[in-house]
């Protein structure tokens, strides 16, 4: 499976567990509604920033912390 697909993925689970809607992880990202489905959707490759922005402004997790539960997700990656 493509490495952007299941980074897109588990934000989109990320941002479920806790409850937000897209709208709501965009405002807490400070990016637009538009463009976070974009992202959600695989139909856009974003930057190290603004993936640095989504992951710790707006799901409120550190770098590592989104990259270990990447890891244990899928695991068949770290080969």
């Amino acid at each position: 499976m493509d490495t952007v697909k299941n980074i897109t993925e588990l934000i989109k689970y990320e941002r479920k567990k806790r409850g937000l809607s897209q709208e709501g992880l965009a405002l807490k990202s400070d990016v637009g509604r538009a463009y976070m489905s974009t992202v959600e959707n695989g139909q856009r490759n974003i930057s190290i920033q603004m993936l640095h922005q989504i992951i710790t402004q707006g799901l409120g997790m550190s770098l590592s912390e989104f990259f270990i539960e990447y890891d244990n997700t899928y695991p068949s990656n770290n080969k």
